[in-house]
């Protein structure tokens, strides 16, 4: 008789073994199986997540340092950021895109911004105002110039702004500024209709400080000619100013071309340079490396007053939740596989050893100890098969269940405390940062079963099965023939 066969018998012959032995591994399984199945979409999700979202990281002025380092001047130029340098990091492998910004104050030239309806004082008002150099200023046509001010916000792509990409602005007419434009600009709708003008038409824009500064060395009736390609709306709430200043408001903030951005206002002999860099990572798991890469290729970026940050705050908000229930079920698959090892040992070890005349027969029979182990491995494995087939079939809703409850704690455990879900925007300052881009916190993880993952759970479950039988067949493989056979008697 082969050892199916005598497997096959004992099973039918010790039912209450067999089922008791059937229940311990089909709870086995479900706990395997439903562990599995929510780390694999808890994977998946992940990689969703890192694939919609990427990361970012940016090359900018280092503020603190210019400012330690020059602790008495009024200004200074923040303006650091090469074209060949953006460039030189944009062609690292894992960068997939990048974005040059470059932020100027400007003054329409043969148009009008919009009046703010409640006028704050202008900010020069009264007492007397002198240049470095001690020469007294036009407070009239100073506080002139500001009244007159709009906002230029230029982007390699406008698409990548803050204030689109965050849904803070819409596109309602025309076309994103892309990174083929070099004089193309995108005009607030109530900016265009106080003009009359419309998607096509030419503006001219002048740069502010130059007729602020009052340099030499920048031509302050220098014209800049550029094309409207496109008019855009809020799409949330703006959050109104007490007193604001027309160049303050969000009517009067011109998306455009980054070029054109950083030519206007630039000293003659001056090369074009950028505010800020941002360079879009293909997985936001990389950017840490990325950036070492870009400090190792840019040796002199300290140097030159430059810094690199990472910029996987949205990422890490979304996915933060999956990445900690990822952690926490294979913590628990671990935990799960030891657990089970043990039981089935000890149950397994207290049912050979009850067998031992069963043994010395079939060793009297002649049959090898492998022999008997195996059909031990077999009567297990036979179980631990229809244990695994009655899981498959209640794992779907066990399975999509546990992920439900584990991604509603860790949303829970991960909700701010206060009433801090302010959605509003305001239109009080210049940056592109003014935008923070907002994403919902991954709170659903869809599980599914596929072929691949059923394989990974029955190999599992046969691991651990073969291996309870292991160590409790240790009391048969360690003992002579004639040593079990004496122990019949």
């Amino acid at each position: 008789m082969n050892l199916f066969k005598r497997a096959f018998l004992f099973i039918t012959r010790k039912r209450s073994k067999s089922i008791l032995l059937l229940l311990i591994l089909f709870i086995m399984a479900n706990f395997v199986l439903a562990g599995l199945a929510v780390r694999n979409a808890a994977i998946q999700a992940e990689t969703t997540a890192r694939e919609r979202l990427g990361g970012k990281f940016s090359l900018e002025a280092d503020i603190d340092k210019l400012i330690a380092s020059s602790p008495e001047s009024k200004s200074f130029d923040s303006d650091l950021v090469t074209k060949e340098a953006a460039e030189k990091i944009a062609a690292a492998d894992g960068v997939k895109d990048y974005n040059l910004a470059a932020n100027r104050y400007i003054l329409p030239d043969g148009f009008e911004n919009v009046k703010p309806e409640k006028k704050e004082e202008s900010p020069n008002a009264g007492g007397m105002v002198t240049n470095q150099d001690g020469t007294p200023i036009d407070l009239n046509a100073l506080n002139e110039t500001f009244d007159n001010m709009l906002n230029f916000l230029g982007d390699t792509s406008s698409e990548k702004n803050a204030a689109f990409s965050s849904g803070a602005m819409k596109l309602i007419e025309g076309r994103h500024v892309t990174k083929e434009d070099t004089n193309a600009v995108i005009l607030h709708q109530k900016l265009a209709e106080k003009n009359n003008l419309k998607v096509g038409d030419k503006i001219r824009l002048k740069s502010a400080e130059a007729v602020l500064r009052k340099d030499s060395s920048i031509d302050p009736d220098q014209v800049f000619e550029a094309e409207i390609v496109g008019l855009y709306i809020e799409a949330q709430v703006p959050r109104e100013q007490a007193l604001p200043m027309a160049m303050t408001m969000q009517e009067n903030t011109i998306f455009g071309s980054a070029d054109l951005a950083a030519g206007i206002g630039l000293p003659a002999g001056k090369a074009p340079s950028y505010t800020k860099a941002d360079f879009y990572a293909k997985d936001p798991k990389n950017i840490d490396s990325l950036i070492e890469k870009a400090k190792a290729d840019l040796p002199n970026l300290e140097a030159d007053n430059l810094k690199l940050s990472a910029d996987d705050a949205l990422y890490q908000k979304m996915a933060g939740s999956v990445e900690n229930i990822s952690r926490l079920v294979t913590l628990v698959l671990i935990i799960v596989a030891i657990v089970s090892l043990v039981i089935l040992s000890l149950i397994l070890t207290l049912w050979t050893r009850t067998r031992i005349h069963e043994s010395g027969i079939l060793l009297s029979l002649g049959k090898s100890k492998l022999n008997i182990v195996g059909q031990y491995v077999v009567e297990a494995l036979s179980l631990a098969v229809i244990a695994f087939m009655l899981a498959t079939a209640v794992g779907p809703v066990l399975s999509q269940a546990t992920a439900d409850y584990l991604i509603a704690r860790e949303s829970a455990a991960e909700a701010p405390s206060g009433n801090s879900s302010d959605t509003s925007f305001s239109s009080s300052t210049a940056s592109n940062d003014l935008f923070t881009p907002e994403a919902a916190p991954i709170d659903k993880i869809d599980v599914s079963f596929s072929a691949p993952l059923l394989l990974q759970v029955y190999a599992v479950g046969a691991a651990i099965v073969i291996l309870s039988v292991g160590f409790a067949s240790i009391s048969i493989l360690r003992l002579k023939p004639k040593e079990i056979l004496s122990k019949m008697s």
